[in-house]
């Protein structure tokens, strides 16, 4: 289901560059195709807001912040 949404969110986005990944990108990247369940690499946080929230400010925040920051854009996968 998560898949499906993160592929219709980039089905329409150009992709601006291809390349290579740095070494320590291509371990993770392995350790992800060898058991993608694994969460060892993952970083959360939560945040408990008990005040009102703007919604929509809220979202073009992080989309202001999404385009400045490419790494926030950035997308692995093999050209096989």
């Amino acid at each position: 289901m998560l898949t499906t949404k993160l592929n219709d969110l980039i089905s329409g986005i150009e992709i601006s560059s291809v390349d290579p990944m740095s070494e320590g990108q291509k371990g993770l990247w392995f350790l992800y195709k060898i058991d993608p369940n694994n969460t060892a690499y993952n970083e959360s946080n939560a945040v408990k807001i008990s005040s009102h929230l703007d919604i929509n400010a809220w979202k073009a925040t992080w989309q202001k912040i999404v385009e400045r920051h490419a790494i926030l854009r950035t997308t692995y996968g093999t050209n096989q």
